[in-house]
């Protein structure tokens, strides 16, 4: 399932443009309402750690499991069809 990295082969560099481009918008966030600044850093710690641990997943493992995502994607497209909001005559969310 998870692929033996070593950690001279990791796209450190990558993680660390993504991290910057966050914070850059955490505090253009943070300049126009400083009430969300928080839940808008927890969010960048959480997305952080969770894009490192999918990263590490190998693709091939999760393409064994494209009938599963196949049929959610299936049933996500019919409950919005038969569950959704109709707005401006047109049927676009599903209210959770």
């Amino acid at each position: 399932m998870f692929k033996r990295y070593q950690i001279k082969n990791y796209k450190i560099n990558l993680i660390i443009l993504l991290l910057f481009i966050t914070f850059l918008g955490i505090l253009v966030i943070g300049s126009a309402k400083e009430s969300v600044q928080g839940k808008q850093i927890l969010g960048l710690i959480v997305g952080a750690v969770l894009l490192v641990i999918i990263s590490l997943i190998d693709y091939s493992y999760v393409l064994n499991f494209y009938w599963i995502l196949y049929v959610l994607n299936i049933i996500l497209l019919l409950s919005v069809r038969f569950a959704g909001v109709e707005v401006n005559n047109a049927k676009r969310w599903v209210i959770i």
